[in-house]
């Protein structure tokens, strides 16, 4: 049996390391925060107050990006500088309009969305990897703590190119460096203007002319923070990059900063009747938590000495574990939750090929029909199924459509669906 002394001992040496982590640094905060109003190293407090000095006008936004109020005359240019940007489907529509019109919107984050990489990129070379389902950051990165930058108008810079590193607690650094993937640029015709480079070939400043406008793209936020334009060594390249947006009123977007629900679920409540409730997308205090590193390392610390201590703890006091019943098989709802997923990129084909799949198990498992894959659907399936045979034949032809095609229409899904649901229901 453990004292009374060493059963507290864990979480007390827990606690001091925790706030001995938290409390490093010499008095300042080395985390990427990007506040606009704070003046920390890599926060933003020095690039708004340059902005917000401008004569020709600036604009703090906190609305969505459909209630920008702008006068039509004057050639504005939309900034975000940030991590991340969240920006639903609404809010790039009205972005995109914001452009066409004739202005200018500059997005520095190391996360670009993937409507808006495919206006910019083409639908020829851009394209949704699998793992794009859970994030939208597709950047390529390199792993270095001094980089040489260069910017293809060699007068925006003092010499042809300026180095830079990344630096914590004043001392340079490895750091992971995002750029934009070489197949985004498959296409010469599309329009893309590469600006500026990462060490000459990689490339993370790119401009396209969209309508009347210009949407111009740079990957590298933590270069316009105050660490770098606080220093007469180090503000060139940021200056020279901001040169772009022109002279007109500015727009700094803060809503775009933080999550916000889709104009349909606004007003829905937590529940979702086809998958649970996502505790990550709809719980915005953990939401904030992760996005905060200095939170999100408490929390991932406090996680990590809760494992650490139920299984130490569990040798001493864990009884026999009983016989359980082998656990119902959720398979199903987990395609349901990546087939909601594949929905909202509008991915039907992918859709389509994944309830195939679950169709064949079902079909194995209540019918004993043997269907392998890449086979047509056997013939013996209105037999065991007990459905009459033109049902089964209209499910078949629908199967065999979508099954040799890689893009379908939604309209082809809902049939898709509505030939294939009477077997569900044998």
């Amino acid at each position: 049996m453990l004292s009374a002394r060493q059963q507290n001992g864990g979480p007390i040496t827990l606690l001091a390391f925790l706030l001995l982590t938290l409390s490093s640094g010499c008095g300042y905060s080395w985390w990427e925060s990007y506040r606009y109003n704070k003046e920390e190293p890599y926060d933003l407090h020095a690039l708004y107050s340059l902005l917000e000095a401008r004569p020709s006008g600036f604009t703090h936004n906190r609305d969505t990006l459909g209630a920008l109020d702008f006068d039509s005359s004057l050639v504005a240019s939309y900034l975000y500088v940030g991590a991340n940007i969240y920006l639903d489907e609404e809010d790039v529509t009205s972005l995109l309009n914001f452009v066409e019109a004739g202005n200018k919107a500059m997005l520095i984050t190391k996360n670009i969305p993937n409507d808006i990489s495919y206006h910019l990129f083409g639908p020829n070379c851009y394209y949704f990897y699998e793992d794009s389902y859970y994030s939208n950051s597709d950047l390529e990165y390199v792993y270095d703590t001094t980089l040489s930058l260069f910017l293809t108008n060699p007068a925006l810079l003092p010499k042809d190119s300026v180095q830079l590193y990344f630096a914590y607690d004043s001392e340079p650094i490895a750091h992971s460096w995002g750029y934009l993937r070489e197949e985004w640029l498959c296409d010469p015709g599309f329009g893309n203007e590469i600006l500026g480079t990462l060490d000459s070939n990689r490339v993370n400043f790119i401009r396209l002319r969209y309508g009347e406008g210009e949407l111009l793209v740079h990957t590298n936020p933590e270069l316009f923070t105050n660490y770098y334009l606080t220093d007469s060594s180090r503000y060139h390249y940021a200056l020279g990059v901001l040169s772009y947006l022109g002279d007109g009123p500015v727009i700094w977007d803060e809503y775009a900063r933080n999550y916000h629900l889709p104009p349909s679920q606004r007003n829905q409540s937590n529940y979702n009747p086809n998958g649970g409730r996502n505790l990550f997308t709809e719980n915005h205090a953990l939401r904030y938590i992760l996005e905060q590193p200095p939170l999100a390392l408490a929390w991932y610390l406090l996680l990590i000495g809760g494992f650490l201590y139920v299984i130490f703890r569990g040798k001493r006091r864990q009884r026999i574990v009983p016989f359980r019943t082998k656990p119902e098989n959720s398979s199903r709802q987990f395609v349901d939750t990546i087939a909601r997923l594949a929905y909202q990129h509008g991915n039907h084909a992918q859709l389509a090929k994944r309830e195939i799949t679950m169709l064949r198990q079902y079909l194995q498992e209540r019918f004993q029909v043997r269907w392998p894959e890449g086979k047509e659907l056997p013939d013996d399936t209105a037999l065991r199924t007990g459905l009459p045979q033109e049902v089964v034949d209209h499910a078949a032809r629908q199967i065999r459509f979508v099954d040799q095609r890689d893009y379908i229409e939604e309209g082809d899904l809902m049939l898709f669906y509505r030939a294939i649901h009477p077997i569900y229901q044998a």
